[in-house]
Order: C-alpha cells, then sequence, then structure tokens
C-alpha cells in the first residue's frame, strides 16, 4: 500500500535527494579538478624546464652576439692604430725634437689619424700622443711639454709601470678611476680614466720613445647591448685582471665581483649566467637573466590551473543550483528560433525542430549564394560595358576590380565572336541566340576569361588575360572551347575578331573596336573564314607605302604631348612637305589628315580629357573642314589652330591643377602604407610616371619621396615608442626592418639618440 505523502516523507526524499546530489557533485568536482589541478603541476614542471632550456639558449645567444660585436669593434681599433704607429707621419712625429707648433700639415694630420678618421671615431672619446725623447704632448687638448702636465706624476707612474710590460700594444683598465668634471680639470691634463689603448713605440737601443694612448667612448659599446636590453637580460664583460669593463646592471656587477663563474651555463646569486672564454682582446663576455623571471612563469601555470579549477568547481555549483540555467541557451535559441522558423507542433522534440530549421537556413544560404553569383555575372557585364563606352576612369577600374574580386592581368586581348546565322535573321533572334550562347557556356571556359562575356553589336565579346607571350595560345584555348559550346547549344558556326594585345583597362574601347575591325576585314567574309580566328592588322604598313609616315606622326604627337609647339610647327611642315613630295591628293589626302587628327586627339585623351572638351562646339565641322584644304599652308594652318593649340592649351591647363591633387595622393599613401613603399611602387599604384612624381614634390614640397617615407618612420616609430610597450625589436619588425640595428641606426641619426633613450627620457620627464 503506497505511503501517503506527508511534510515529513517529502523532507526526508528531499534530503535523500540532497545528499545524492551532493555524492554526485563531489565526484564531478574530483573528476573535473583533480586532473586538471595534476595537469597544473606537470605543466608548470615542464614549463619551467623548457623555459629554462630556452633562456639558456638564448643567454648564449646573447652573449655571443654582443661578444662578436664587441670583439670586432676592438680588434678594428687594434688594426687601425697599428697601422697609424707604424704610418710616416707618426715616425715623422717621433722624431721631432720640440713641439712641433709651425708644422701645421703634420700635426693636423696626425690629430685627425689618432681622432680615428672616417673609420673608428665613433668608438674615440680622445688620444694622447707623448714624445718620451723630447719631453712632449699632443693631445685633443692640444700640444704642450710634459713637464707641464697637470698630473704629470700620475703620467710618470703610469709610464713606469708600463714600461715593465713586453707587449708593444695593451689594453688598460682605469674605468674604476673617477673622471675629473671638464669644467675643473685644465687643458693640459692627461686624461688616464677608462678604457685605453696603449700603444708604445721603442727600439732596442733607446728602448721606449713614444707612447699612444687612446681612451675609447664606451656609448656605442653599450648601444650594442640595447636590444638584449630590452628583453631583460644584462650583459657584462670584465678584462683579465677580474675588473669590470663595461656592465647593464649594478647587481650584476656585484655579483661579479663576489665570485668568478665557470665558463657556459650556470646560476649563481639568483641569476642564470652564460659566459665564454676570453676574447683576443683579454675581455671575457657575461650574460644574465634574473632567476626569478623564471619561476614566476611556472608560478603563474600553476596559478592558472587553480583558477581554472576554481572556475569550474563554480560552474558546477552553479549548474547544481538550478537545471533551468543549463537549459537557458536552448530555451533563448528555441525562442530565437520561433521568430525565424515559426512555431513549432505541439508533440515535436526541440532539437529536432532545431535542426530542420537550420537545414532550412542553408537551403536559403545557397540559394543566396547562386543569386550573389548571378548579380556578380551581371556586374562584371556592367563594368566591362561600360569599360567599352570609355566610362570608367582607371582609378574607378581599380577600386571595381577589387570589389567584384577580379584578379589585374598583366596584358589582355578581346575576341569579338559573330554567329553564322542564316540570311534574313532578325535581331531580336540573334540576340535571343547570343544569350542562349552565353548560358550554355560551360564553367571551365568562363574560368579561363578576365571578365563575363558580354552582347555587343550582335557580337559575342570574350577578354583573355595573362602574360602577353601567352595570350595567343589562350585566345586558341577560349575560341575553340567556345566555339565547340556555341555549335552544342544552337547548331551554328561562328568567326572570331581578335584585338592586338593591350595592358591598360581604359584601352578595351579601342581593342573591341580593333575586334570588330577584323571581323570586317575583306577575308572574314570569305566561306572559308567561318569558324577561324581573324587577327586585326593595323593599316600602318598600307599607309607607309602610299606616303604616311609612322613614325613622323609619332614624333608630332610627342611634340604635342610635351607642349612644344615650334616643334610641332616644323614637324606639321616636314609632314605636308612629304605629302606633296609623294603627290598624295583627293581622298587619300583626307584619309592622312584625318588619321593624323585622330592621332593627336588621342594624345588628349589619354590624359584624360575628352574629344568634347578639345572640339567644343567645332566637332561638327571639323571633318568638313578637312574635305574643304587644297594648300599645305591651309593644312598647316588647320591642324595647327583647330587641333594643336586647342589639345596642348588643355593639356597644359590640367596638368597645372592636378599636381596639388596628386600631392594629397602621395601623402595619402605614404601614411597608408607607414612609410614602407618605394617611389616606383607608389608611381605604379597612382599610374604616374616616377620622374614625373619626383619633380612634382621638388617643386611643391622642396623635398624628396624619400624624405617623406623617412618622415612617416620616424613619426610612427616615435609614437609606438611612447605609446605602447612593444619592444625595440619588435616594433622594427612592425615598421619593415630586416634588422633592428638597421632601425637603431637610422632612429639615432634622425633623432640624435636611441629609440631606448628616447624612451627612457621620455618616461623620467612624465615621472
Amino acid at each position: 500500500m503506497q505511503q501517503p505523502l506527508t511534510r515529513q516523507n517529502s523532507t526526508r526524499d528531499k534530503r535523500r535527494y540532497s545528499a545524492y546530489q551532493n555524492r554526485i557533485f563531489f565526484y564531478l568536482v574530483t573528476l573535473v579538478t583533480a586532473p586538471l589541478l595534476l595537469l597544473g603541476v606537470l605543466s608548470s614542471v615542464v614549463h619551467y624546464r623548457q623555459t629554462v632550456t630556452r633562456s639558456d639558449a638564448l643567454l648564449a645567444s646573447a652573449r655571443e652576439n654582443v661578444e662578436t660585436q664587441m670583439e670586432i669593434a676592438l680588434s678594428n681599433l687594434r688594426a687601425y692604430y697599428s697601422a697609424v704607429v707604424s704610418a710616416d707621419n707618426y715616425q715623422t712625429l717621433c722624431q721631432k725634437t720640440v713641439p712641433p707648433y709651425s708644422e701645421y700639415t703634420l700635426v693636423r694630420n696626425m690629430q685627425t689619424a689618432m681622432r680615428g678618421g672616417n673609420l673608428v671615431d665613433k668608438y674615440v672619446e680622445g688620444y694622447t700622443y707623448i714624445n718620451l725623447r723630447s719631453g712632449w704632448i699632443l693631445s685633443n687638448n692640444g700640444m704642450y711639454r710634459l713637464a707641464d702636465a697637470a698630473n704629470r706624476d700620475e703620467v710618470a707612474h703610469l709610464l713606469s709601470e708600463w714600461a715593465e710590460q713586453h707587449a708593444a700594444m695593451m689594453w688598460v683598465n682605469r674605468t674604476d678611476q673617477p673622471t675629473p668634471a671638464l669644467a675643473d680639470t685644465p687643458l693640459n691634463t692627461v686624461d688616464l680614466t677608462g678604457e685605453l689603448l696603449v700603444l708604445r713605440s721603442s727600439s732596442y737601443r733607446t728602448g721606449s720613445y713614444a707612447v699612444l694612448i687612446v681612451k675609447l667612448d664606451l656609448s656605442p659599446l653599450y648601444e650594442m647591448t640595447e636590444s638584449w636590453q630590452t628583453g631583460g637580460y644584462s650583459i657584462a664583460a670584465r678584462d683579465f685582471t677580474g675588473k669590470t669593463v663595461l656592465s647593464t646592471s649594478a647587481a650584476l656587477t656585484a655579483l661579479l665581483d663576489a665570485d668568478t663563474p665557470a665558463d657556459g651555463g650556470c646560476v649563481l646569486g639568483g641569476w642564470r649566467l652564460n659566459s665564454g672564454k676570453m676574447g683576443v682582446n683579454g675581455l671575457t663576455y657575461y650574460a644574465a637573466l634574473p632567476q626569478r623571471t623564471l619561476a614566476a612563469t611556472a608560478g603563474m601555470v600553476i596559478l592558472i590551473a587553480f583558477v581554472l579549477a576554481g572556475g569550474l568547481v563554480a560552474v558546477l555549483l552553479i549548474c547544481r543550483r538550478s537545471t533551468s540555467v543549463l537549459y537557458a541557451p536552448v530555451d533563448d535559441l528555441m525562442h530565437a528560433a520561433s521568430d525565424v522558423f515559426g512555431q513549432p507542433g505541439s508533440d515535436e522534440e526541440e532539437f529536432a525542430y532545431l535542426a530542420a530549421g537550420v537545414k532550412q537556413v542553408a537551403r536559403d544560404k545557397q540559394a543566396m549564394q547562386s543569386l550573389m553569383q548571378q548579380q556578380n555575372r551581371r556586374l562584371q557585364q556592367s563594368f566591362v560595358e561600360n569599360l567599352i563606352r570609355s566610362e570608367v576612369t582607371d582609378e574607378a577600374a581599380g577600386h571595381t576590380m577589387q570589389e567584384l574580386g577580379l584578379a589585374v592581368c598583366p596584358a589582355y586581348r578581346l575576341i569579338a565572336l559573330a554567329l553564322d546565322t542564316p540570311a534574313g535573321t532578325s535581331g531580336p533572334v540573334r540576340e535571343t541566340m547570343l544569350l542562349t550562347a552565353i548560358q550554355t557556356m560551360p564553367t571551365e571556359l568562363l574560368r579561363r576569361c578576365a571578365f563575363q562575356p558580354v552582347m555587343l553589336n550582335f557580337t559575342l565579346l570574350l577578354v583573355v588575360g595573362g602574360e602577353e607571350a601567352d595570350l595567343n595560345e589562350a585566345c586558341r584555348v577560349v575560341y575553340t572551347a567556345a566555339a565547340r559550346s556555341i555549335r552544342t547549344a544552337l547548331g551554328v558556326s561562328c568567326r572570331a575578331g581578335v584585338s592586338r594585345p593591350f595592358h591598360k583597362l581604359h584601352h578595351m574601347q579601342l581593342a573591341a573596336q580593333e575586334a570588330w575591325e577584323a571581323l570586317r576585314l575583306p577575308e572574314a567574309d570569305a566561306p572559308e573564314a567561318s569558324g577561324q580566328m581573324l587577327y586585326y592588322q593595323p593599316p600602318d604598313e598600307q599607309c607607309a607605302r602610299n606616303g604616311y609616315d609612322t613614325l613622323l606622326e609619332h614624333e608630332i604627337t610627342a611634340a604635342v604631348t610635351a607642349c612644344k609647339a615650334k616643334e610641332v610647327r616644323h614637324l606639321l611642315e616636314r609632314f605636308t612637305a612629304k605629302m606633296l613630295e609623294k603627290n598624295i591628293r583627293g581622298y587619300e589626302r583626307q584619309f592622312y589628315i584625318q588619321r593624323l587628327v585622330a592621332a593627336m586627339l588621342a594624345v588628349a585623351e589619354n590624359a584624360g580629357l575628352s574629344v568634347n572638351q578639345v572640339l567644343a562646339d567645332r566637332q561638327a565641322n571639323l571633318f568638313e573642314t578637312i574635305s574643304k584644304i587644297y594648300t599645305a599652308d591651309q593644312m598647316q594652318n588647320f591642324l595647327m589652330d583647330e587641333v594643336v593649340v586647342p589639345v596642348m592649351d588643355l593639356l597644359t591647363e590640367f596638368r597645372q591643377s592636378s599636381s596639388s591633387e596628386l600631392v594629397k595622393n602621395v601623402l595619402a599613401l605614404i601614411k597608408q602604407t607607414r612609410g614602407d613603399i618605394t617611389l616606383n611602387e607608389c608611381a605604379d599604384r597612382l599610374n604616374y610616371n616616377p620622374s614625373y612624381i619626383w619633380k612634382v614634390l621638388r617643386t611643391e614640397k622642396d623635398t624628396s619621396f624619400s624624405d617623406l617615407a623617412n618622415n612617416e618612420k620616424l613619426e610612427m616609430a616615435k609614437e609606438l615608442l611612447l605609446t605602447s610597450d612593444m619592444t625595440v625589436v619588435q616594433i622594427a619588425e612592425t615598421l619593415n626592418y630586416s634588422n633592428v640595428q638597421n632601425f637603431i641606426r637610422f632612429f639615432s641619426k634622425k633623432v640624435g639618440m636611441t629609440p631606448g633613450k628616447y624612451r627612457k627620457d621620455y618616461q623620467n620627464e612624465k615621472k
């Protein structure tokens, strides 16, 4: 008999259910968190070991990199000054018994040589030459007698110490000596502080007779370590006596003073160290990284594991409190889906309802994609039609190509297909046949075309793109496939007129005219022309045989382009004289005058001007006037006054108004590319000659393209240094420098300080 439900029974069942929930919850927490915490501990150990291995490799790389650069610099210094003390001028200086105050040339040449010349001068802070035979000194502070030196006792003491050394050249580390203040130091003081290169000149009989002391400027050596300092590494170099020559960290210096580590990698005083062997210049190099940096990364992995575990426990607690939380996303999805798919059936399962709706969305998406492809084809066809009508500029054409996802080809050829329809076929029927031919063309054929096929003037236009050398074969393949498709779909053959290769999209109008002209050739009407390709042949050769000089036409158009009126008049005189010499008369003369006029009007069109701008209201009467020209003077005056002068006037006005716009476009392009662009690349993108851009910038801005690009890079570098946490290496990569040293050198040259010092000075001012 079933026991009736009472408050006591309900409470007992609830507690039993709660205990079961607690047990399940405990199992879930253990199952989730235990592996995660174990994985976190193991990951931290593995990560720590990998970090140690990687850091040891980087420490070795840092030490070897700095060691190589510094050893090269110091060896270059030794080689350079070895050559200096062996030179004739140096030996002549050593033989002087008195200070050579009057020998200006000798002293000036030796000062230049001892200062480092153009080779090593950046590593030299000062120099002192001491003539021991005659007791006088030549330094970067001047020339005076040794007895007059302010610190002659210190000089004498060091000279006596060095006399005991057998080496003719040696490094002397006096970086522990305080550098006297420049304002308080007399000019006749020999600077014996810092890192010194000492070169002694001696003979067997007389012993040492001259000493050259070169004081190193350590700042370029510190610059070699900057890229590693930004990564948290410390660099130090010590001489054979154990004294520090260079160090980027006072803590590292104190550590090395207390204990000398062995060669290779080791852990010392909370630092991971990598040290090399003593080099040829007597220096040992060290790279170090604080041990706490590595331990922090391992601790971070464990912390992340605990945080994730705590987060999962919190999620389980929330889910345990209310199962509605788990179902809430499904519920929300159902509400949203009902607005799209409609209300589900009363007995319809939620996920089956959602699956059916998703399949419907997929079908709708496919239909939309098909519609977009059709729309894209229509847009391509409209784009080609506008190109043929010359209603699109080069700039607009480039944008449209990008929007339609079309690739720009090096060269193009246009094929005009004419159907061999029966005589008497009406225009609407021919148009219907052409539309059917387009719709039934195979996908492989359409992929070989640069644009979608277009129907114009009762012909089917196909544009083939690619390398110019491959266009003939590509046209043959496209025509063969198109002819086969048309024969299969319509049962008729076709002829093809092919234009010459063209490289700019705005030449497509001319290409279409050439293809149509090829179809109008006499041989195109022959019965055997059916199913063949007819290539356009320009009439230049025929014209040249009858008196028309194509080369002279090119000279005339070049002079018109350059707006040289006198040169054009002279060339027109030659043109008319040749026509008279060949006795060209009547319609033939009208044809050649019309051709020359068309060539000169093409100059304006190529510059972006229209024929209407040139001829204004005279367009209708222009060619009628040509038929009324009888004498050479009439011909020259007509060509000059009615064609050449208007074209050159419009060209001059257009070029003057467009130069300022060109400068704006150049500046915008430099800013857009962050200065990472060359003059030739800029010229290609703006469709200008590089020399013209250079000339416009010189005229309007009094600067060069490279200066503008470098200034943009410099401003971007300053902004990144002051507003981001990026390292110098990362900034160099962002600005597309192949080597961080090139970036540091460029920045230092422009600003007068390294990127690291620039950022540090800004931060100090901010504090």
